[in-house]
């Protein structure tokens, strides 16, 4: 299990990459700076680095830890599959924006969570649900966030299957 750490600062809470490669005994090159510069356009703002005594190092949301966990082991089919969620992701919220004819927040934050895109005009949440989501443990994890979401935003709540 990944190294969670809060911090006051940041809006919610990130997995320290860092902790992961330091435990791992993995080589140079797979530094977590390494795999920030190989996939920053697919990551976002899902990849937070600080400096600092106590809290520095690189961190990621948990879904982007997991590719990074991924990638430590084998980087040879990873690559792939990072460009081809995002790019799903970004399709699908593309789609929605030229559907409705709206400009969708990216990554909205939430009480420590990230939505996948936020129509703030209409008050809607969608979230693109790929492979990973359907595991049980991370659907009922799933349901509990979307509860916690709709509950303060007060929204209409829409999953998307990629």
């Amino acid at each position: 299990m990944p190294i969670l750490k809060k911090d006051k600062k940041m809006t919610s809470d990130y997995i320290s990459l860092t902790d992961i490669f330091n435990n791992s005994k993995c080589e140079n090159r797979k530094k977590p700076a390494l795999f920030i510069r190989r996939f920053r356009e697919f990551l976002g703002h899902e990849i937070i680095v600080k400096s600092g005594r106590y809290y520095g190092g690189t961190w990621a949301s948990p879904r982007i830890t997991e590719y990074y966990k991924k990638w430590l082991i084998d980087d040879s089919n990873d690559l792939l599959d990072i460009r081809t969620h995002c790019q799903k992701e970004s399709a699908a919220l593309a789609t929605i924006e030229q559907i409705k004819g709206v400009t969708l927040n990216r990554q909205f934050a939430v009480l420590g969570y990230r939505i996948d895109g936020y129509d703030e005009s209409n008050n809607i949440a969608y979230e693109i649900d790929e492979s990973h989501h359907n595991t049980p443990q991370n659907m009922m994890l799933d349901n509990i966030r979307q509860k916690e979401i709709i509950s303060v935003l007060k929204c209409e709540f829409i999953r998307i299957k990629v």
